[in-house]
């Protein structure tokens, strides 16, 4: 009887641990694909170069109706930064939520001791992977990543749509006429002649449909996977935007509902160029070679691509409301880095400058609690932990891994507090950190300071680094950039 007793508890126990084994298996399971049905849709739009050129940032000479309805009802960060004031390395890291220190290497030999940007990718679990590995439908269109999307992460999107139209604006570059036409005369005698450089500073538009260039295209196609996207499945759209990059093509009517008044164009009296600002593209000249009117031509023409944009993004969030989704859709509106419109005698970005590293970003999600403006200082590497916290979503990564930090606290209506003490910057040699009062760089081979005061010098004209008044200002900020920076890994580019 005794040995029957022992049989029955040992088959007892061993059912017990078969069920428990059981049990942890499905955990398991389901944290590499979670069923994702009572989750939220999420629609990432990202919009290539777009400094805060917004009319609800203060901008002026611009038509940006629906991102302003959009910053109404979302919370509109005035203080938001990005990682590397280029598309690549701003991208990588804003999928990732990694951050990284960036340089662009012309040769082989120092490749293997800084890993690619795009090893920031394979290293790491990107947007798509975790929305992904969360049972949402994930779909990237547009300009997303910097490029095709890499092969590590093309298993992770459902859906990866990208047109080729947007090779059409130089292809029909001869079929502008003068008046609609402009730029840098050596890159329009470039492009007239079949040379097609890169970043050409050029301007021009056609009378054709919004859908003729490629960003129409994408809106298009986000339209139809919105509209006939099933209600059971969560919905992770990304919408990459490549105006108002380089060259600076758009549908007529864009052009002509801007006025022809002067644009302002950034004043200096010697107009020389600092000697860090000098470049192989603008070739140490102000404004790159261009007069002050052809200037202001290139100004109204990056605000007419915005404007154009602006359009596109309407569109899609108009379908959001047609097809019901709208109140359980979290809208992100992000820009990959800022851009110069003549500041300090420069166009394009990659400076270490805070028009080439302040960008807009607006967040819309059904969790706000109020809607408004935050002038505490942001970060895109921020934008990872808030769209896991704000949709529960199941990770592997603790918070204390995060580069970023969520910002559900300030959408949840905490407006006032310091999200953080400060946002930290890099563009080629220099380094540095953003708080509320001041910009500081440090640049880590010449040693050079430079320290600006945001409010009373947002142009940032003058370099208090060269006053003794701020010696101890100084000091505490190269400290604090040192042990921000110090650990922070090297990625590269070669070109």
């Amino acid at each position: 009887m005794r040995k029957i007793n022992r049989f029955l508890s040992l088959r007892f126990n061993t059912k017990k641990v078969l069920l428990r084994f059981f049990i942890l298996i499905l955990l398991i399971t389901n944290f590499d694909v979670v069923e994702g049905q009572n989750k939220g849709n999420v629609l990432f739009i990202i919009v290539d170069d777009l400094q805060p050129m917004i009319s609800s940032y203060g901008a002026e000479f611009v038509s940006t109706p629906n991102m302003d309805s959009l910053s109404k009802e979302s919370i509109q960060f005035n203080s938001a930064f990005c990682t590397y004031p280029l598309c690549s390395p701003s991208r990588a890291s804003v999928l990732t939520g990694k951050r990284f220190r960036f340089q662009n290497h012309t040769n082989d030999e120092e490749g293997p001791s800084t890993p690619s940007i795009n090893e920031v990718i394979r290293e790491n679990k990107s947007l798509g992977e975790l929305f992904k590995k969360n049972g949402y439908f994930t779909a990237a269109l547009g300009k997303v990543y910097h490029g095709h999307v890499p092969e590590p992460d093309v298993p992770y999107w459902d859906l990866i749509y990208d047109s080729d139209s947007k090779k059409r604006s130089m292809e029909e570059w001869s079929t502008m006429t003068k008046e609609n036409r402009g730029g840098r005369s050596d890159h329009i005698w470039k492009i007239g002649n079949k040379l097609k450089p890169a970043g050409a500073l050029v301007w021009g538009h056609l009378d054709v449909k919004d859908d003729y260039f490629s960003d129409g295209e994408a809106a298009n196609k986000a339209c139809e996977i919105i509209s006939s996207h099933k209600k059971k499945d969560p919905l992770f759209l990304t919408l990459g935007f490549r105006r108002p990059h380089l060259p600076l093509f758009a549908p007529s009517k864009y052009f002509d509902q801007l006025s022809d008044e002067n644009y302002p164009v950034f004043a200096s009296h010697d107009r020389s160029l600092r000697p860090f600002d000098i470049t192989p593209k603008n070739k140490g000249l102000w404004n790159e070679g261009m007069s002050d009117k052809e200037s202001q031509e290139v100004i109204k023409a990056y605000n007419a691509c915005v404007s154009y944009v602006d359009n596109l993004i309407g569109k899609v969030i108009d379908e959001l409301k047609k097809a019901g989704m709208y109140d359980n859709t979290t809208i992100i509106l992000w820009g990959d880095n800022g851009f110069h419109l003549s500041d300090h005698g420069l166009f394009r970005k990659n400076t270490p400058w805070q028009v080439s590293n302040r960008v807009p970003l607006m967040i819309h999600s059904s969790a706000q609690k109020t809607k408004g403006e935050y002038n505490g200082v942001v970060e895109a590497v921020d934008i990872y932990p808030t769209l896991v916290d704000l949709l529960d979503l199941k990770t592997d990564m603790k918070k204390t891994e995060f580069d970023g930090k969520s910002l559900v606290p300030i959408i949840q209506g905490n407006l006032e507090k310091d999200h953080k003490e400060f946002a930290m910057i890099t563009a080629k040699t220099r380094i540095g950190i953003v708080d509320r009062k001041h910009y500081f760089l440090l640049d880590s081979v010449s040693a050079e300071i430079e320290l600006y005061d945001r409010m009373e010098d947002p142009s940032q004209l003058k370099n208090l680094a060269d006053s003794s008044l701020y010696d101890d200002t100084k000091n505490d900020y190269i400290n604090k950039v040192k042990a921000a920076w110090e650990n922070v890994p090297w990625r590269f580019s070669k070109q």
